[in-house]
């Protein structure tokens, strides 16, 4: 089955060449994975989060006792040389758990739903593992 090459496109207008529709949540899951695959790994062997129990920047809640946990988190990305460069890994991944470059997990939603606002997207965020739409 042909289809014609501007047929499906995501709103961002990027066509592509292998015979798909383009259809948004697929695509999204697929761009996640080259950006991780294909981030700049250096960046994470400086952060100050490694001399740091990992489980500090992945509170159970974001109420209570939590948060305490997260701003400990957050005052270790403060002193961080890559907190940026984790920001913006954790947004291009679109990671939904913890604290990446001094940021929670609703903070970061809050930065994706406006960036998406701005480029014609929808907020899409993947469903955890396991779980369907």
């Amino acid at each position: 089955m042909n289809k014609r090459r501007d047929e499906g496109q995501g709103s961002d207008g990027h066509g592509r060449d292998d015979g798909t529709t383009g259809a948004r949540p697929e695509w999204d899951a697929a761009e996640r994975l080259i950006a991780m695959r294909y981030a700049e790994a250096d960046w994470r062997s400086r952060g100050a989060c490694l001399s740091v129990d990992p489980e500090l920047f992945f509170p159970l809640s974001s109420a209570g006792p939590a948060i305490e946990q997260m701003n400990r988190a957050k005052s270790v990305c403060t002193r961080c040389p890559v907190c940026a460069e984790c920001l913006d890994f954790a947004l291009a991944t679109r990671q939904v758990h913890g604290v990446w470059g001094g940021t929670s997990e609703d903070e970061r939603q809050r930065i994706l739903a406006r960036n998406d606002a701005k480029s014609g997207r929808g907020a899409q965020v993947p469903a955890p593992a396991g779980r369907a739409r």
